[in-house]
């Protein structure tokens, strides 16, 4: 597992975003680590991440409405999962498939998906948002600075 970018040291100007690359970024969000630093343990409980990464204090969200990225990620997810468990389905049951049988498992996938990988979401938004706008590293330092 690696390990987390301690930050800036005294006397290292070098910005958040040159310390990885985009690539980077998305894979530790995907990993549901933090996308700036690679920390992990950003879950507060199941369905949350923390305010902020316990390795860099930097805060997640950035604005007001800023999950809806997040809502588009979980959808995009869930509906992908879908259509995958549906192929498997025919391909495995071709040419005799039961359809009550993808229906209703289908449903099943379709009701609990959301809540296993919501977290996830939302650390993958925030990869993504970075991997794309990596200034936004570098806006807050506070909880690494200890300034308001």
């Amino acid at each position: 597992m690696p390990t987390p970018d301690p930050g800036p040291v005294p006397g290292d100007l070098t910005p958040w975003a040159a310390r990885s690359t985009r690539g980077q970024r998305v894979k530790r969000a995907v990993l549901g680590r933090c996308a700036r630093c690679g920390a992990g343990d950003l879950g507060a409980s199941f369905l949350e991440l923390k305010d902020e990464c316990p390795n860099c204090g930097w805060t997640f969200e950035r604005e007001e409405g800023y999950w809806v990225g997040a809502m588009v990620v979980l959808f995009a997810a869930v509906e992908g999962l879908y259509v995958a468990f549906l192929a498997v389905g025919i391909l495995a049951w071709w040419p005799e498939v039961h359809w009550n049988v993808l229906l209703w498992a289908g449903l099943a996938l379709n009701a609990t998906a959301p809540f296993l990988l919501y977290r996830w979401s939302k650390t993958v938004w925030v990869g993504l948002h970075v991997a794309f706008s990596p200034q936004e590293m570098d806006s807050d330092t506070a909880g690494r600075t200890g300034s308001s």
